[in-house]
């Protein structure tokens, strides 16, 4: 009697462990499939997914904090209830130029625009009809059922795509442009930082010449609401160095919101006239690889925040899961 007891409470304890053992297991799997089986209705906060030892490496450093709401430009596409959050430095000038074509194809066509040229200072679509300047505006403006996608790029690779085309190509007063720092990374870096952190602390105004370059440069989870959007949102992935992914990982997307398949074909022969044109600009930005280490701190920072927002999104998708 007693050793069935024994036996009996032996049994319990394993089959307590077993559902621990297990409950840890599908926690640390418990990731959202991207372009598969978001849950809408989840009410955990992104906030809460962050690890011990990232918030206590946030909080003890003077780095910039993740999930600021600092910028929120959404395009849509009514016809197709379709939405994209734009990123600075991340395919944003592709996409305004794609949702453009989307919303307006046959005037488009008529005047003979290509996406891969469209520019802000001339496009077609610049009366900002299907711009939204929140999350909640931009879901308020959709159907049930919309489908929402970003774009995102290795962080450092951002950085240098806009310290190419903002510090280097374009063409400015020295002293306004880049702060000031007259080809000067290091400069440029210090004072970036600096300006984003007393933004964030509430300490300073921006004015003029400042934001435009702090909306460029900002890190990635500071755009979006990312708070709140994140559990509804396809992440596509930037990589120059896998274009034919790209095409697919936007073809997929366009196919989910219904374009047909002469828009989508087209969209895509676009999106390889439009990297042509990023890749002629690769010398020049990995030679600014060759970074102080003082800077390489910073990016190695954005890049560890960037890489653990990635893991809820973790998935075999046909769509480029989040991976900076």
């Amino acid at each position: 009697m007693i050793l069935r007891i024994a036996l009996g409470q032996r049994s319990w304890t394993i089959c307590i462990l077993l559902l621990l053992i297990y409950y840890i297991y599908r926690r640390g799997d418990s990731g959202y499939a991207v372009g598969e089986a978001f849950d809408k209705k989840s009410k955990e906060s992104l906030s809460a997914k962050i690890e011990q030892p990232v918030r206590d490496f946030v909080n003890k450093s003077n780095l910039l904090p993740p999930l600021f709401r600092f910028r929120e430009i959404f395009l849509i596409s009514p016809k197709y209830n379709l939405a994209t959050c734009q990123i600075e430095k991340v395919m944003s000038t592709f996409r305004s130029g794609m949702f453009c074509y989307l919303n307006r194809k046959r005037q488009f066509e008529k005047e003979g625009r290509n996406i891969s040229t469209e520019h802000w200072s001339n496009t077609l679509c610049d009366d900002e009809r299907d711009e939204r300047k929140t999350f909640d505006e931009t879901i308020k403006s959709l159907r049930r059922n919309f489908l929402m996608f970003t774009v995102i790029r290795e962080p450092l690779d951002r950085f240098l795509s806009g310290y190419t085309n903002k510090c280097v190509r374009e063409k400015r007063v020295p002293e306004e442009k880049c702060f000031g720092c007259r080809g000067s990374m290091m400069c440029f870096l210090k004072t970036l930082k600096e300006k984003l952190m007393a933004f964030h602390n509430n300490a300073q105004s921006v004015f003029g010449q400042d934001i435009y370059y702090m909306r460029h440069f900002a890190p990635t989870t500071w755009y979006c609401d990312l708070e709140k959007s994140f559990n509804l949102m396809h992440v596509i992935r930037y990589d120059m160095r896998e274009r034919e992914k790209l095409v697919s990982d936007f073809n997929s997307v366009l196919h989910r919101a219904r374009v047909p398949f002469i828009q989508r074909n087209y969209i895509s022969r676009e999106l390889l006239s439009f990297q042509a044109g990023e890749a002629a600009m690769l010398p020049l930005r990995w030679h600014g690889r060759a970074v102080s280490k003082e800077s390489y701190s910073y990016w190695s920072y954005l890049i560890l925040i960037e890489k653990h927002y990635s893991k809820p999104c973790h998935s075999k998708s046909d769509i480029s899961y989040l991976t900076t």
